[in-house]
């Protein structure tokens, strides 16, 4: 039985969730996990920013993409890809998708949804202990971020961009544009380059204010971006204009 446990990261008071499951398809000809095995767990859909916030609220809890209706191994693979950059993932397939790829995505474990219940939640639980060892903060994520962060939310700062920031601040990167793509977008369709573009230039005067930009890393195909201080000038974006309310905003 995978429990609840508490977190640092948050307040004393929060509570992280053993896990966080990520349904990806209907449960149609499939057992539904979520019902059973998985009852006592937070669920969201694909596409979902809510599910990502809470990743990113309890860096050390474990991502479940449980893919309940048949899908290309190309296909889980790139959700595998994009679902990593908030936390580590163990992936539930059906039993005839190979697991190789998945693992060359960056999933931690890749478990056949067709497992004894038993057998399959000890699995879970395994993977759970595992990551239990709280995480080094990344080295942009202070105090006064996540300060930063909860001030700007309460002005009105959208959730894409809320995950977006925190993806930049609060994980390493690089970070593939295709990945982000992914990420951010509904489970039939990833954000168009240009929407995903145009969510990063709008991005991009927020971190300003920590002193911070994005580099772009040329790679044909597949472009990558990292945050770098903003003396670091090799490769960043052209800074655009800032948008209200953060027009006047200055660093403390």
């Amino acid at each position: 039985m995978l429990h609840t446990v508490g977190s640092p990261q948050v307040s004393a008071r929060a509570t992280a969730p053993a896990a966080v499951v990520i349904t990806l398809g209907a449960s149609t000809g499939q057992r539904d996990l979520t019902k059973t095995l998985l009852s006592r767990l937070p669920v969201f859909e694909w596409g979902s920013l809510a599910a990502l916030e809470m990743l990113l609220d309890f860096p050390n809890t474990l991502a479940i993409l449980d893919v309940r209706a048949p899908a290309t191994a190309q296909d889980i693979q790139r959700r595998v890809s994009a679902l990593r950059l908030a936390a580590s993932v163990t992936v539930l397939v059906p039993a005839d998708v190979s697991a190789t790829r998945l693992f060359e995505a960056g999933a931690t474990n890749v478990l056949s949804r067709d497992l004894p219940l038993r057998e399959l939640g000890a699995r879970l639980e395994a993977d759970r202990r595992w990551l239990s060892v709280p995480p080094q903060r990344h080295q942009w994520e202070t105090a006064e971020t996540h300060d930063r962060l909860s001030e700007w939310s309460e002005w009105g700062l959208q959730g894409s961009q809320r995950v977006l920031l925190r993806l930049f601040l609060e994980r390493p990167g690089p970070f593939c544009i295709n990945d982000l793509r992914r990420l951010l977008g509904a489970a039939d369709r990833p954000l168009s380059l240009r929407t995903m573009r145009y969510r990063m230039e709008r991005v991009e005067p927020l971190l300003a204010q920590f002193d911070l930009t994005l580099r772009r890393n040329y790679v044909w195909g597949c472009d990558s971006y990292e945050v770098v201080p903003v003396d670091d000038r090799s490769g960043a974006f052209r800074p655009p204009m800032m948008w209200a309310p953060f027009r006047k905003m200055k660093m403390a």
